[in-house]
């Protein structure tokens, strides 16, 4: 197959996953619009050595420690979130429905979820919300992985709703080559 026969499947592979993203996590329209009104496309990914950006949108009116995702202490945590590409603002991911994503920390990682999230997520507040932006080194780095193009640039907006901790546990964040 030639290079521009292989281009245009990846495109109609990617145009149908995207079709069966949106159906999958049902992102509804008023999020999607807000988002859009939001999101200004940079046509561009940051430099995959990068820091995550972290900024607070929504700050929890009191904090008790009991009330706050830390990697040493934190079991389970239950979020909302939505997630695009920085450098285009088309959204790929979303758990924005009423019951959330219940994230646990087992043998010192969460599965599948991204360390750049995960980072975002330290000393974050039950009912904070926060606008995570993590760039390759934290995300899927050089490679990429299924609909997520390699050096990719993320953007994630999280509301954490729930946390429950213990003393045991420790999460250890290793960026990508």
């Amino acid at each position: 197959m030639s290079v521009l026969g292989r281009a245009w499947c990846w495109v109609f592979c990617l145009t149908l996953c995207g079709l069966a993203m949106s159906e999958k996590y049902d992102v509804n329209n008023v999020e999607m619009e807000r988002i859009a009104e939001e999101c200004t496309p940079k046509g561009f990914n940051l430099p995959h050595a990068d820091p995550i950006r972290i900024g607070i949108k929504k700050r929890a009116e009191s904090c008790p420690d009991k009330d706050r995702f830390t990697p040493l202490n934190t079991t389970t945590a239950k979020v909302k979130y939505h997630a695009w590409f920085f450098k285009n603002c088309s959204v790929f991911d979303a758990h924005f429905e009423e019951t959330g994503l219940e994230l646990t920390i087992t043998q010192n990682e969460v599965p599948y979820m991204i360390k750049g999230f995960l980072k975002g997520l330290r000393g974050m507040c039950k009912g904070e919300v926060r606008r995570i932006t993590v760039p390759s080194k934290w995300a899927y780095g050089r490679k990429g992985a299924a609909w997520i193009p390699g050096n990719s640039t993320l953007v994630y907006e999280v509301e954490l709703e729930s946390v429950t901790n213990s003393k045991e546990g420790y999460l250890r964040l290793v960026p990508y080559p």
